[in-house]
């Protein structure tokens, strides 16, 4: 409704009436004339000052289309894109905020190699062949991801798999979440990948596998599940870790290396309903950190595998 009058007259809800729903940002978007807008974005920054990158939500399993609207390597919102085949106009209010935590505190901006007791800092593009070396000679190798890893680097870790022989492919199990899936798009599952990976061969598992000396974990967090993982990572001969934000397992890395989030790069995903999309980097990843595909891509060359240089190229390649 309306009230007051002439130049007073203010757009309001009537008397009584709430709009408290996980799809209430979306009345922004249909607002004929500006009316009405969003508290986290309202005078961050003049429309027309922002550019737009094509990019999936990675918010939860159903991957809705998005524009992402970034200014000098900022993010400062995310709106639902047209694909009658996902999300339709829509999207939850989630998944409008996935980018709020892209440059914070707990993001790893720099890679970092174990010595002695101490982590030291050192150029990403150095400490990629120490780590391609480390886990080449460790003995047998696991891969640990969780499901936000992209198409791409699940790809890329498959022929890394190979080239170190007999490496298994291992995936974290779904967390609960606390939410349901509500019928329209917000899924229980709130990883944007899951299918994509088990699709590529990935297993998933709550327990650390045995019969192993090395580890290479990417995007997850095996110590911060507690049980038997933190006693295992201590009895690793060599642990990596390759991930865009600090976690309870870069305490036992003997090499952390810096990636960039999804925001950062190019990323495909296959969403619950096996459709493939991608995005392609918004922004630049901090410090020195490098792009997931880009810093993956390397430790395979590293490790004798394929060189792939090319985003667009890879793309295509790890398309299932």
């Amino acid at each position: 409704t309306i009230k007051e009058r002439g130049d007073r007259s203010e757009l309001c809800l009537g008397t009584g009436a709430s709009v408290n729903n996980d799809y209430a940002t979306n009345i922004v978007d249909v607002c004929p004339v500006g009316a009405l807008t969003s508290r986290e974005f309202r005078f961050q920054k003049r429309v027309w000052y922002l550019e737009t990158s094509e990019a999936v939500c990675t918010g939860c399993a159903t991957g809705c289309s998005v524009n992402v609207d970034s200014r000098q390597d900022e993010i400062y919102r995310i709106k639902p894109r047209f694909n009658p085949d996902v999300n339709g106009y829509w999207m939850c209010d989630a998944g409008r905020r996935t980018h709020l935590g892209n440059r914070n505190g707990e993001r790893v901006e720099a890679s970092l190699l174990r010595s002695g007791q101490k982590m030291v800092q050192c150029a990403t593009d150095e400490a990629v062949p120490i780590a391609a070396r480390a886990l080449a000679g460790a003995g047998p190798v696991a891969i640990l991801v969780s499901a936000d890893v992209s198409l791409e680097e699940g790809f890329l870790l498959l022929r890394l798999a190979e080239r170190l022989g007999g490496t298994r492919l291992l995936m974290l199990p779904a967390e609960d979440s606390g939410i349901a899936d509500d019928g329209l798009l917000i899924s229980a599952d709130r990883h944007p990948n899951r299918r994509g990976l088990l699709d590529l061969g990935f297993v998933e598992t709550e327990a650390p596998p045995a019969g192993v000396a090395a580890l290479l974990v990417v995007r997850a967090d095996p110590a911060a599940a507690g049980g038997d993982w933190p006693v295992f990572l201590e009895s690793l001969a060599v642990t990596t870790v390759a991930a865009d934000r600090y976690g309870q397992t870069a305490a036992y890395a003997d090499h952390l290396l810096a990636v960039g989030s999804h925001f950062e790069g190019q990323a495909s995903f296959m969403n619950r309903a096996g459709l493939v999309q991608s995005s392609v980097a918004a922004v630049s990843p901090p410090g020195d950190a490098s792009a997931g595909w880009a810093l993956l891509a390397a430790l395979l060359a590293e490790a004798g595998g394929d060189h792939y240089a090319d985003a667009a190229e890879l793309a295509s390649a790890a398309t299932p």
